[in-house]
């Protein structure tokens, strides 16, 4: 994201066209900015991330510190 600006250029593309579809990108989003809504999805942060975990079957990991 970059402010709401959409770019769709030969060399640019603003927001990611697959960042809605990975985890490993919307979950830091969710920490961040969990309200944001995508300026081409209209979806939240949360919502974009909690369709993700449903779809994905992605979960929280508890890790034990020493």
């Amino acid at each position: 994201y970059y402010n709401n600006i959409v770019i769709s250029s030969e060399n640019l593309i603003i927001p990611h066209p697959r960042m809605h579809e990975r985890m490993f990108v919307m979950r830091p989003l969710c920490d961040l900015i969990p309200d944001y809504i995508h300026p081409v999805i209209n979806e939240s942060c949360e919502q974009i991330a909690e369709r993700l975990e449903k779809h994905q079957g992605i979960a929280d990991v508890w890790i034990p510190s020493d």
